[in-house]
């Protein structure tokens, strides 16, 4: 049972790589060699690669057990100010084939600073509102401090 639920996630994010390679070839996907990370990859831009964000897939099945477990590890991270990036998580059925977004750590423009997300709004997985994530990001970074050391106008 537990070898169908690595398949299961496995395809998942698979099926999520194959929907950001198609979003647009100005994104690079970082894989982690670390599995003791807490994300499954990150997401830079070719021209900015300061400009990253990380990218969590869960699969449908079990995802309330298994968030709730991942949000606990995050709010210890934040408590100690170890998080330094936002993240976006992909709730998917690979069956259907269909997926799910919406922020894991959201960037507040208005507290100018990175929260753990208790509960979701997602939203279809379409390159609409994956462009709408990405350009919240996009002004976070724009808005922190150090925005003029990494690069983004």
């Amino acid at each position: 049972m537990q070898d169908l639920s690595k398949i299961k996630l496995w395809r998942a994010e698979e099926f999520v790589k194959i929907f950001l390679l198609k979003y647009g070839t100005d994104l690079v996907i970082e894989e982690l060699t670390n599995k003791q990370s807490l994300f499954d990859f990150y997401l830079h831009f070719k021209d900015k690669p300061k400009f990253r964000f990380a990218i969590e897939v869960k699969h449908r099945d079990k995802f309330k057990q298994k968030i709730n477990l991942q949000i606990k590890k995050l709010v210890q991270l934040r408590d100690s100010n170890q998080i330094d990036t936002p993240a976006l998580i992909f709730k998917v059925d690979d069956e259907k084939e269909i997926g799910e977004i919406d922020f894991l750590i959201i960037p507040s423009i208005k507290e100018k600073k990175l929260l753990v997300r208790y509960e979701f709004d997602f939203v279809n997985m379409t390159n609409e509102n994956f462009e709408k994530k990405i350009e919240a990001i996009k002004k976070w970074y724009k808005i922190k401090k150090t925005a003029t050391n990494i690069g983004i106008q």
